[in-house]
């Protein structure tokens, strides 16, 4: 490993050239962390510059977790409009749409904020959907079982054709709810 000097005065162009002399973003990752303790004796915009080195780094490794720390660390104000979009992708990739917007606004990102705006309010539309005709098919099924409610006066059927209705109509609102939670589960 290549020797380690002081960072306590260290520019954000000094951290630039010894991040050159490593060949791999394991080994910038690596030498940044040595040097953490010593950033905070270096002046703000070293600091801003450093966690956000690391933010970027692990972003590349692709480690939202650690990204989004290390982001989080470099200050985030209303003029990060660029960490704030960083953080967003993050939130979209773990699914939560609704910092992703949060946070896509801060960056003025509206493109972005439209998309998933359209998305949510698409998948909201579906989901009501979703959840009405597994209702209804439920509570038709029920109907359907009981020859009390629908009797003879809606057609001549026989009892068992009441039934095989209403067993249809049960297992369709099954597959309907099970189709609903397979698509919560995959959006949360």
């Amino acid at each position: 490993m290549e020797e380690r000097g002081n960072s306590g005065g260290m520019s954000k162009e000094d951290i630039s050239k010894k991040l050159e002399k490593f060949q791999t973003t394991s080994e910038k990752i690596e030498f940044l962390q040595y040097i953490e303790p010593k950033i905070n004796s270096t002046n703000p915009n070293t600091q801003k510059a450093y966690y956000e080195t690391l933010g970027d780094l692990f972003l590349k490794k692709e480690n939202f977790q650690e990204a989004a720390g290390y982001y989080k660390k470099a200050g985030l104000d209303e003029k990060a409009e660029k960490i704030w979009e960083k953080l967003g992708d993050i939130a979209k990739i773990y699914h939560e749409d609704d910092k992703a917007i949060e946070y896509y606004k801060k960056s003025n990102s509206s493109e972005k904020e439209e998309e998933l705006l359209k998305k949510k309010e698409t998948h909201s539309l579906e989901d009501k959907f979703l959840v009405m005709l597994a209702f209804c098919t439920f509570l038709f099924s029920f109907v359907f079982f009981s020859g009390r409610i629908t009797g003879n006066t809606i057609a001549q059927f026989p009892l068992s054709s009441h039934n095989l209705i209403g067993i249809g109509l049960f297992i369709m609102g099954m597959i309907v709810t099970f189709l609903y939670s397979e698509r919560k589960n995959k959006n949360n």
